[in-house]
């Protein structure tokens, strides 16, 4: 994963750049980071996350608001052959293709990434954020102890 260390006087920031799906495999217990990001997560007050697993259902009425529109939307903003190959693609979903063509194209991008992923046998459990905070719940805003798997 992209790992990047940003110092400006005494403060240092670490960004990891993470996958919200992965194998089992991806996380061995003893060693679930590389030593470069175990360390920096180690030497961190505070794990900040793009969106904790816990809040996903939280945020579910900014992504309504912001990611879809009232009637099918999705082919306006899409060229014409991007948009076949999507009709294509989702052939045997139609309920999927009904859900997408009511986003707008970056949440569009999400759902097809994320059917695509599942198709392939990746698991959500085992995304990097659900991981990180597995392993620093105690540092991870509204994440309680217990909360972890």
């Amino acid at each position: 994963m992209p790992f990047y260390v940003a110092t400006k006087g005494q403060v240092t920031i670490y960004v990891l750049g993470t996958l919200h799906v992965g194998f089992a495999d991806d996380y061995p217990p003893a060693s679930r980071f590389a030593s470069r990001s175990s360390g920096a997560l180690d030497a961190s007050p505070i794990l900040a996350l793009e969106i904790s697993p816990d809040d996903l259902l939280v945020s579910e009425d900014e992504v309504s608001k912001y990611g879809t529109c009232r009637v099918p939307c999705l082919s306006r903003y899409l060229p014409d052959a991007m948009w076949k190959k999507l009709e294509t693609r989702m052939r045997g979903s139609p309920a999927m293709l009904d859900d997408i063509s009511r986003s707008r194209p970056w949440l569009a991008s999400m759902l097809v990434e994320t059917v695509d992923t599942l198709k392939a046998g990746f698991q959500t459990e085992f995304g990097t954020e659900t991981q990180l905070q597995n392993v620093y719940c105690g540092r991870v805003d509204g994440c309680r102890a217990g909360d972890a798997q």
